[in-house]
């Protein structure tokens, strides 16, 4: 079997990072990950993805970006149940089991990203622009 989930896209919210009862850390999160089309008004629509990491990744994470900032994702899709006003509610979410940085912000060169981080060259070659997200 195979589940596996690398994404692109801009973190939508601030980043607060949780510490349970037994001392693992976590993140939720969201990222808008950009259409390859337009829609009838000429604007790209974005899917909002929630997203879950814990230990040493959300750490990561919640140390190095903001909203805004472009994060490259890869992880696993995991389905959880719960009930709520006695309905049976379903809630799908990547469980990030790791993060790289996705490009420079705010008209930094890619290169000065590039020479402290480890970015696949593919990542670096995107032409999305964050100008068409709500945020």
């Amino acid at each position: 079997m195979l589940n596996n989930v690398c994404l692109q896209g801009n973190i939508g919210g601030d980043l607060e990072l949780k510490v349970s009862s037994s001392g693992i850390s976590s993140v939720n999160f969201q990222i808008a990950v950009k259409r390859n089309y337009k829609d009838s008004e000429g604007k790209y629509g974005a899917d909002w993805i929630s997203c879950v990491a814990f230990r040493g990744t959300a750490e990561f994470i919640c140390k190095y970006f903001r909203k805004g900032d472009m994060i490259v994702i890869n992880g696993s899709l995991q389905t959880s149940e719960y009930t709520k006003d006695g309905k049976k509610t379903y809630r799908t979410e990547v469980r990030v089991d790791g993060a790289n940085f996705g490009g420079a912000k705010n008209g930094g060169s890619s290169s000065e990203v590039k020479e402290n981080t480890e970015v696949p060259p593919e990542a670096e070659q995107s032409d999305a622009s964050t100008d068409d997200y709500p945020f």
